[in-house]
């Protein structure tokens, strides 16, 4: 790196690519910006206390629900007569602390006999005990986990003084418990645990909290001088009680003391200058103190390392230098190994309390990280991944290789045996490369199990010397040899490197060599066709400027061919195509058999980390043949391709999601539109009542009046004259009239027409006399007869 990297550089014209310029010196800038802020608010606060970051821990103490019960039938524990081996499994991750785990057992199967308690050493987590006979497994419970070997309700004192006397009086009933049941048709109590006193600053208070009365442990909250509450809510029925309590003090600072006594490597820290290319000859840290300030008059070395033997370099951090960046330039990458400190400084000590704050102002440099511990659960969890996987795909593996051992002797033990010695296969060629395991091991290394592959399993467990189309290795697609790495899916390069640039490089030999009339990208797209290249001349051109004096930048991200990988095989001409097909007619002569498609192809996907189609296979082998072409390559096609990204696929997003908005919006209005409609038109038609009214020209008639008696004999006969039809009032008169009840009427008129007869007797009681009518509240003008 130079003195003056931003006046002093000159690139080569032709490599200049102005947004990837600017986005260089936008980092750059922007990281040297943060730095400089980084050490202004470190010399302005030289001489504060540092906020500093809660570290997380790699090897925290177990709980008791990391644990399961397994039956023993091989009887690990030395038990007695009456009793079984009981196997605790830890699944946790990688552990370095001794675990003392103490037992509870469920009644009726608490006998007193039954181990209590283990201890475990560093880095286990499992152990064996011993029960009796007739104790399920579901009747052992862990009611606690310590880490440091002591028994329940021990106190801790750190760092002795005055203040730390407070762990001597803490007591069980400093702890109040409230739980109230959660009701709302939930099962379960909201528990609240707090410290009934004052914890002092650098006292802190861990309680295990179990469900009452014989359960295991559920939470184990901390109480410190800021907290000295906590509220748990569950679901299940829970209903807690402290069973024990660890109590520790730690002095939270003292005045001053002598600062090399107060320093390890863990202050320190490595920061990578993410602006030096990947894949260079050169490794660039900047060394950062995550303290106040290094005093006057002190000294402090960091010594790096790529591990515990290699060389290491060094960087001197002097405490009257004035705020600058320290660098350790390497050819590898380096770890903080040791430091060293020397000289005289008095600096003043910081509260404890200040190392688990948080800061409120961002820091660019990381907080140191406990590598190993990292490193360990990191290759604990990778592990379990592998095992995880291959024990998932053991049940294909078994199901495909049923026809062979169901018609085996022994095959139920057969399929055990084998099922086992290919996970143990798989498992073994997993690592960091090989996350789903392998089918074979490198070259000297077996599996526990002492098999080198699947073919080598095979046969040991079925007891064969050579396969058959149905006990055959290749019926397996997954996963792949150890030295095989797949090409699953496209490859795209943001630069190219050393690597790609040699692959190039014999290209262009070859080119040189075989066509030179052709310009090289006639050449690649002859070679290989067009379908497997992939590139246009001008990515063409830009692949090499890359790999001339442009430092492997390339002007735009590019799909990268598969003849171009630089790991795996990509492609293969007639030759080595034809020698393949060959031994695999050694393992699968029968070509008409019903497995050798399947075995076909995964025979020679797993020879060249080819992810092809037995059709692909068998479509080049007869074009070969036919045209006796041993020009014409065979490329792999990734199962996982990748979509070229539309430039305009923005636009169109954007106009795809205006328009379906609009159609949204559109037929939201015209429903809104309706609605109104339809409630406006039930409004109005609502308030309307119906009403008919019809008008008709009457129609007069002349009435003729008969008059009988009551033998049907005519008695008087009354001409259209003597009619006189009823109006309007006389007609609501005689509906009323017809309304009430019947009633005699008299008549009181002419004596000669009292002693007459009345003719119309008939129907005296609907009309009776006029007077009489008067009477009934009618008029005399009701249509009767006027004499």
């Amino acid at each position: 790196m130079t003195d003056d990297p931003w006046n002093s550089c000159t690139p080569a014209d032709a490599c200049r690519i102005p947004d990837r310029e600017w986005q260089l010196y936008r980092d750059l800038y922007m990281d040297v910006k943060a730095r400089y802020y980084q050490h202004v608010m470190e010399s302005a606060c030289a001489t504060s206390c540092k906020i500093g970051t809660a570290q997380p821990s790699f090897n925290q103490c177990p709980k008791p629900g990391d644990f399961l019960f397994k039956e023993d039938p091989d009887s690990h524990a030395t038990c007695g007569e009456g009793y079984k081996s009981v196997q605790v499994v830890y699944q946790g991750g990688k552990i370095s602390q001794n675990l003392y785990i103490h037992f509870a057992y469920s009644a009726p199967y608490n006998d007193a006999s039954n181990t209590p308690y283990v201890t475990t050493g560093g880095g286990s987590g499992n152990a064996y005990i011993c029960v009796k006979d007739n104790t399920p497994l579901n009747a052992i419970h862990i009611d606690l986990v310590s880490c440091n070997g002591a028994p329940v309700n021990t106190v801790a004192a750190i760092t002795a003084t005055a203040a730390s006397d407070f762990c001597t009086t803490v007591t069980k009933d400093n702890f109040v418990v409230e739980s109230i049941a959660l009701g709302g048709g939930e099962t379960g109590y909201l528990t609240t645990v707090r410290y009934n006193g004052n914890i002092p600053e650098g006292g802190e208070v861990v309680v295990v909290l179990r469900e009452m009365p014989h359960g295991g442990e559920v939470a184990r909250p901390k109480f410190n001088h800021f907290n000295q509450q906590e509220e748990f809510s569950f679901e299940g029925v829970y209903k807690l009680g402290v069973h024990s309590f660890t109590c520790s003090y730690t002095d939270p600072g003292t005045p001053t003391g002598d600062f090399c006594s107060t320093i390890s490597k863990n202050d320190f820290v490595l920061d990578l200058n993410s602006s030096i290319p990947e894949g260079g000859t050169s490794w660039q840290y900047y060394v950062g103190y995550l303290g106040s300030a290094i005093p006057a008059g002190v000294s402090v070395t960091i010594y790096t390392a790529n591990n515990a033997s290699a060389q290491e370099y060094s960087v001197t951090i002097n405490g009257s230098d004035p705020p600058m960046v320290y660098e350790i330039n390497a050819p590898t990458e380096q770890f903080i190994k040791r430091i060293t400190c020397t000289g005289n400084g008095t600096v003043t000590l910081c509260p404890n309390i200040y190392k688990t704050k948080i800061s409120r102002i961002s820091r660019t440099i990381s907080p140191p990280t406990d590598r190993a511990a990292l490193e360990a659960e990191l290759n604990f969890q990778l592990t379990e991944a592998i095992a995880g996987s291959c024990e998932a795909q053991a049940d294909r593996w078994m199901e495909l290789m049923e026809p062979c051992i169901s018609e085996m002797p022994d095959a139920a033990t057969k399929r055990i045996a084998l099922r086992a010695a290919l996970i143990s296969v798989c498992v073994a060629g997993g690592d960091k490369n090989h996350p789903d395991g392998a089918s074979t091991l490198p070259e000297g290394t077996y599996s526990a199990l002492n098999d080198a592959s699947f073919e080598a399993a095979i046969k040991r467990v079925l007891g064969i010397s050579s396969f058959t189309m149905k006990c055959n290795p290749w019926l397996l697609e997954s996963p792949y040899p150890y030295n095989v790495r797949p090409q699953m899916a496209d490859q795209q390069l943001v630069t190219s490197d050393p690597k790609i640039c040699a692959k190039l490089a014999t290209l262009k030999s070859e080119h040189v060599a075989a066509a030179p009339g052709l310009t090289f990208f006639q050449y690649l797209s002859f070679k290989y066709g067009k379908e497997q290249l992939r590139l246009t001349a001008a990515e063409v051109a830009m692949l090499e400027k890359s790999c001339g004096n442009c430092r492997y930048l390339l002007e735009k991200p590019m799909y990268m061919p598969v003849f171009m990988d630089t790991v795996s095989k990509g492609c293969v001409n007639a030759a080595i195509f034809n020698a393949a097909w060959n031994d695999l007619l050694a393992i699968a002569p029968t070509t008409t058999d019903a497995n050798f498609g399947q075995i076909a192809t995964n025979y020679l996907n797993h020879r060249w980390g080819f992810t092809l189609g037995y059709n692909d296979y068998i479509t080049y082998r007869e074009r070969v043949q036919s045209n006796n072409n041993a020009v014409e390559m065979l490329c792999n096609v990734p199962a996982f391709g990748n979509v070229d990204i539309d430039p305009y696929g923005c636009v169109l997003d954007l106009m795809s999601n205006a328009i379906n908005s609009g159609r949204q919006q559109y037929l939201a209005y015209i429903n809104e539109v309706k609605e109104e409609f339809r409630r406006n038109y039930v409004t109005f038609c609502g308030n309307n009542q119906a009403k008919v009214s019809l008008s008709a020209k009457e129609q007069t008639y002349h009435y003729t009046l008969y008059y009988y008696d009551q033998a049907g004999n005519l008695v008087r006969t009354i001409p259209p004259e003597g009619v006189q039809l009823l109006d309007d009032v006389a007609v609501q008169q005689a509906v009323k009239s017809q309304q009430l009840p019947n009633v005699d009427c008299n008549y009181n008129g002419p004596a000669q027409i009292r002693t007459r007869p009345l003719p119309w007797l008939k129907w005296r009681k609907r009309w009776p006399p006029v007077t009489e009518l008067l009477k009934c509240g009618l008029t005399a003008t009701s249509g009767l007869p006027a004499n």
